[in-house]
């Protein structure tokens, strides 16, 4: 049977045209869709596509693994920094009360709470940046550049201050001025 359909299909105008007009009506797509080929292939295709989204979803837990691990570590060189820090002020306040040598210390304690707190903000900048965060730059900025006054720029600040306070009191003592008979 096939073998006449193809000689008339060939040697026949009328029953090609018939053929044509038969094969247009027949939707051949639809049964191509659905034939076992098709739906191997759509198949395959999902089968690398979950396979692509799986291969990132494990590259992007590696990642957050690591940042994890990261941020442990720096917070874990905060608070021992901070238990320094704490334990270095408590133990300087009677020293600190010592006359002049209390001031050095004051002083010394002072520079190390101010790099203390520069490299506490440097490492809290870095955990926010692993979890893509700009971190606060400006006060970075502004607690490692501060300064600490010498010795020498304290007591002067204490001559001038017991200057203004001294003439105060002794106006506050004479007021009013007496006059001498």
């Amino acid at each position: 049977m096939l073998i006449s359909v193809n000689v008339l299909s060939v040697t026949n105008a009328k029953f090609y045209e018939l053929l044509s007009r038969v094969f247009l009506q027949v939707p051949i797509t639809d049964l191509m869709a659905q034939s076992m080929s098709k739906k191997i292939q759509a198949i395959a295709v999902e089968n690398k596509r979950l396979r692509n989204q799986n291969e990132q979803f494990k590259q992007k837990n590696r990642l957050r693994k690591a940042k994890i691990i990261k941020a442990h570590k720096i917070s874990k060189k905060v608070i021992l920094r901070t238990v320094k820090n704490v334990s270095l002020n408590v133990s300087s306040v009677i020293a600190e009360g010592v006359p002049y040598l209390g001031m050095g210390i004051i002083l010394a304690v002072t520079a190390s709470d101010v790099y203390t707190g520069c490299e506490t903000i440097k490492d809290t900048n870095e955990i926010l940046r692993l979890f893509e965060d700009k971190g606060f730059k400006a006060e970075e900025t502004q607690v490692c550049g501060m300064i600490v006054p010498t010795g020498q720029q304290v007591k002067e600040r204490i001559r001038e201050f017991e200057d203004v306070l001294g003439g105060t009191i002794d106006e506050i003592l004479n007021y009013p001025p007496r006059t001498h008979n």
